[in-house]
């Protein structure tokens, strides 16, 4: 730990590693300079070779034949320090002057590696775990228990300082001002997640006991107090669901998880329904909520929508027959409420043809659109 503070005393002061660790040639600088000395920032040159050769440490193996410095030289680029081998081979042999490295130079190419027994576990993380954290940290807080979440934080935190550190020398570092996600949906504030209620939650699907609670029903403008037996925890676009059973019933449900008002972890076992699988779950289309049934899509499409959808089919049989101003789109879907609302943001470019069912859904949704829009506003 003293040879790690050391180290990181030098990065802050701008002072070359091998001079304070006393590299021969260099001498050594006393400890009681750095206390009498004032801070400096650090040049773009000091921080961009001790990130470099941190980076360097951490890719060394722990014992025989090693690594070559071609390998080295990729891997530094992978992780944004672009070099040349003649640089690695120098920063090797000034680090094996103050770390335990060994180059075995039995045969051709000589690969690097620490001496058996000798490996260190440095601290940091590589450039694209930072990037990696900062782009997951927001959609995975949510799904990840709280105690779990505190020990990650630490690990935010260095991913933003890392980032910060290395954007002015590393243009790696700048990714994530030239990249966005957006949901194709309209953009609604996220709900606020009760943190106690989450973490109870959270405990009970882990612990796999049920949980006492009392939630509002938006649909009916209720509350009801459930006994559930939690399943999983899904994350669709901005809102978190609670998979679960509610007793004495059997069926599967998802429950909002921002509208607990109440939620306590009980003793007792949860019910787990045989052969449950959250991903099989998901994958089935329960998220799109509907009835889970697959339906043969049959419709009219215009121009406009069947080249949209040439470039991002519906599904994996869907089939487009160019007709009369348009197409005759076939396709097997699920029967959601996300079909639905598929079908309803495209009104006017398509018409549903089979089946019957669906298109008297959809027409009688139109029919009261356009009798509330004829209405006269209230002024």
């Amino acid at each position: 730990m003293r040879l790690l503070n050391l180290l990181l005393i030098c990065w802050c002061q701008g002072i070359p590693m091998m001079q304070l660790l006393g590299v021969p040639g260099l001498g050594m600088m006393p400890i009681r300079h750095l206390q009498t000395r004032m801070p400096a920032v650090p040049s773009a040159t000091s921080r961009s070779t001790l990130t470099r050769q941190w980076e360097l440490l951490k890719l060394l193996p722990p014992k025989g034949p090693g690594i070559t410095t071609l390998e080295l030289q990729r891997l530094l680029g992978d992780a944004g320090h672009e070099t040349t081998k003649r640089t690695i081979e120098r920063d090797l042999v000034e680090l094996s002057r103050l770390f335990p490295l060994q180059c075995n130079n039995k045969g051709m190419p000589y690969g690097w590696h620490w001496m058996p027994g000798k490996s260190a576990e440095l601290p940091g993380i590589t450039l694209g775990e930072a990037l990696t954290l900062r782009l997951v940290e927001g959609s995975i807080r949510p799904l990840i228990p709280a105690f779990m979440l505190k020990t990650l934080e630490p690990r935010f935190n260095l991913a933003r300082q890392k980032l910060e550190a290395m954007s002015e020398e590393n243009p790696s570092a700048r990714w994530l001002d030239k990249v966005a996600s957006v949901q194709p949906e309209l953009t609604q504030i996220p709900p606020e997640i009760n943190a106690d209620l989450l973490d109870v939650i959270q405990q009970a699907l882990m612990n796999d006991t049920q949980l006492s609670c009392r939630y509002y029903s938006a649909h009916k403008n209720q509350y009801h107090n459930f006994t559930l037996n939690p399943l999983g925890l899904v994350q669709r676009a901005h809102t978190t669901y609670l998979i679960a059973s509610a007793e004495p019933f059997d069926d599967i449900r998802q429950f909002v998880v921002h509208r607990f008002e109440e939620a306590r972890g009980l003793p007792t076992q949860c019910f787990k329904p045989e052969g449950f699988d959250l991903q099989d779950y998901v994958e089935s289309g329960a998220m799109q909520f509907g009835t889970h049934e697959k339906i043969k899509l049959e419709a009219w499409i215009s121009a406009g929508l069947a080249r949209l959808l040439q470039e991002a089919p519906i599904s994996h049989d869907m089939l487009l027959v160019a007709e009369d101003e348009g197409s005759r789109l076939t396709a097997t879907v699920n029967d959601s409420w996300e079909l639905k609302w598929w079908i309803l943001s495209h009104a006017g470019s398509i018409q549903i043809q089979q089946p019957q069912g669906l298109r008297d859904e959809i027409q009688q949704r139109l029919r009261a659109a356009l009798e509330l829009h004829e209405q006269v506003p209230n002024s």
